[in-house]
């Protein structure tokens, strides 16, 4: 059972106040479209709600490819816009694009709370994937690539998170993100309790800016579950 912790239910983007719960406990600011869940949860009760927690991609050797592949499909798109070199996977669940990336020829760095994921991970790519949130990582290294796949909407504060991303890419580096995207009009169809937070194409945008990233793309994904995929870079000081 997660334990709630308090919320001032004010808009991290632009300060505005949220009107009262949208959808189940989900705010919304109708400035900048942001969706928040309030009351939230703590760092330390997700680490213990996703200890062994496992993608459906672990259950089998069909789903491992599947998984593999689509893999290899967000690589072909990143590496559009920039050269194979250093990529940090935040939130990485087993390692599959980690896996992909690496028989590419990139060296891979990642993150993940799930101590199951971490392990199996290791058994089946020996794969050392880091424990613990992003943001709080100690990194020595520099990357020309980060990915989000499907994590942003799961951090406790996206702002910090992106700050951390930011961070660590050099100039011209890249950061790749797929969120779901949500509106007033689909958000309560696609409900999904352990996200914390739900962008639009306008709040993802302003989220990014706002940590000092300049778009490259951003579009919606041909996908049932109705998400954008969203490529900024970190120009040049």
């Amino acid at each position: 059972m997660f334990r709630f912790r308090s919320y001032n239910k004010k808009c991290l983007l632009c300060g505005s106040k949220f009107q009262a719960p949208f959808v189940h406990d989900l705010y919304y600011c109708d400035s900048c479209e942001l969706f928040v869940k309030s009351p939230s949860y703590s760092k330390s009760d997700i680490k213990k709600q996703c200890e062994n927690f496992l993608l459906s991609a672990c259950s089998s050797e069909e789903k491992t490819s599947r998984r593999l592949k689509k893999a290899h499909e967000q690589l072909d798109r990143l590496e559009q816009h920039t050269y194979i070199g250093r990529v940090f996977d935040v939130g990485s669940a087993a390692g599959f694009f980690m896996k992909a990336a690496e028989d590419r020829g990139w060296i891979a760095d990642g993150n993940e709370v799930s101590k199951a994921a971490i392990n199996w991970g290791k058994d089946r790519f020996d794969l050392s994937i880091k424990f613990g949130f992003f943001e709080n990582l100690l990194l020595s290294n520099t990357y020309n690539a980060v990915v989000l796949w499907n994590t942003l909407e799961h951090t406790t504060n996206p702002l910090k998170t992106l700050q951390k991303a930011y961070n660590v890419l050099e100039n011209g580096g890249v950061i790749f993100i797929r969120v779901p995207c949500r509106s007033p009009h689909n958000v309560e169809d696609h409900y999904e309790v352990d996200h914390l937070y739900e962008f639009s194409f306008k709040s993802l945008e302003a989220v990014l800016v706002a940590t000092g990233f300049s778009k490259v793309f951003m579009e919606a994904v041909n996908d049932v579950h109705e998400a954008m995929d969203a490529l900024f870079i970190k120009s040049q000081d």
